[in-house]
């Protein structure tokens, strides 16, 4: 059974080969293009946040540790090297905030993790404003992005519908958290919207609000449909475009995602070899969660070779990162151990063979 992103990766590759020219020429903005580093350090600040604002809501600590293993693997080495450019302190704080919520989930201690998880978020919110600049965060294509981002990628709100509906509950008290702060975003960029798009949008609004009516798990009769939440996030997605003018789906065009990736690789190479380690960090982390969201499974569909040469960059964003009880221990080490370890050169080489497949 094809997984949920690998549905969507395949409606857009089909959509784009009847997609004319013209239809893709609408677009007088690529905000995943312009704002590639700012983009991919907001997603995961608002990541961390959901995580964050599930665990303070939750009386039930069942599948909570997966959701904050990824807050060191995906979220936190995407906004943590730049946070610790303005403030180490607060960097240093939010990072022992999160281990340490991390360690009361695995010993199932309730006490006090609201308070922490509280207290984390609100280093969160304040990262915000230090980590993006103001500028950016009133550019309206920026905020379309982010809010299309925090619907429709890995572990957004669609998803975590999907994911509660498959009875996996832990992710519900994050999807309310997500939907709470699309809504935010929204508020800045409905006095551009008309009448009919304001309508549009704020109906299907009100349809994920249906499906995320608090923090409180739904009764089971509220979740059977598991892809409930996908075709009004797509819809909102589709009116930010108009609204904007603004092209939200980056992989029309996977051959420049490819060489998005390729520049953020080499940018990271560059300052590790320099000494600049949390650049490079960051960088790396950001163009693995792009890779990951809009490339690799084409990629891993057109030439298996190719992604699995490139794991060691996309591997944090992927459910086996997570742990997989059907694995071998030896594999499962192994796994992490590729995780852990980039090659440039190999990492650039195979990217440029990716790059072949989209003729870039």
């Amino acid at each position: 059974m094809l997984s949920r992103l690998l549905r969507i990766r395949l409606s857009v590759v089909l959509a784009l080969v009847i997609l004319s020219p013209a239809a893709l020429a609408q677009f007088s903005k690529g905000p995943f293009f312009d704002y590639t580093e700012a983009l991919g350090a907001a997603h995961g600040m608002e990541m961390l946040d959901m995580r964050l604002g599930g665990l303070a809501l939750t009386d039930d600590l069942d599948d909570f540790d997966e959701q904050l293993e990824g807050a060191f693997a995906r979220d936190l080495p995407r906004f943590l090297p730049s946070l610790a450019m303005h403030d180490p302190e607060l960097a240093e704080e939010l990072g022992e905030l999160v281990e340490e919520l991390e360690e009361f989930v695995e010993e199932g201690e309730l006490a006090g993790i609201g308070v922490i998880a509280t207290e984390a978020r609100e280093i969160v919110d304040q990262a915000r404003s230090l980590v993006v600049s103001s500028e950016l965060w009133q550019m309206p294509d920026f905020t379309a992005a982010l809010m299309a981002t925090l619907l429709l990628a890995e572990e957004g709100v669609a998803e975590r519908f999907e994911e509660t509906v498959a009875g996996e509950e832990a992710a519900f008290p994050g999807g309310w958290v997500g939907q709470q702060r699309v809504k935010e975003l929204w508020a800045l960029l409905e006095p551009m919207a008309s009448d009919n798009q304001r309508f549009e949008v704020n109906e299907m609004l009100a349809e994920l609000d249906g499906l995320f009516p608090s923090a409180e798990l739904p009764a089971p009769e509220a979740l059977t449909d598991a892809e409930a939440g996908e075709d009004p996030a797509q819809r909102i997605v589709g009116f930010l475009e108009e609204i904007t003018g603004a092209s939200l789906y980056p992989d029309r065009d996977l051959g420049q995602m490819i060489v998005l990736t390729q520049g953020l690789v080499e940018s990271a190479c560059e300052a590790l070899e320099g000494g600049d380690e949390g650049q490079g960090e960051q960088q790396l982390a950001i163009a693995g969660f792009y890779y990951a969201q809009y490339v690799g499974g084409t990629v891993g569909l057109l030439a298996p070779e190719i992604n699995e040469a490139l794991e060691p960059l996309w591997f944090a964003f992927s459910e086996e990162s997570e742990g997989d009880d059907d694995d071998e221990e030896g594999e499962e080490e192994g796994d992490d151990d590729e995780g852990d370890e980039i090659d440039c050169q190999e990492m650039l080489e195979q990217l440029e063979e990716a790059g072949n497949l989209f003729g870039v």
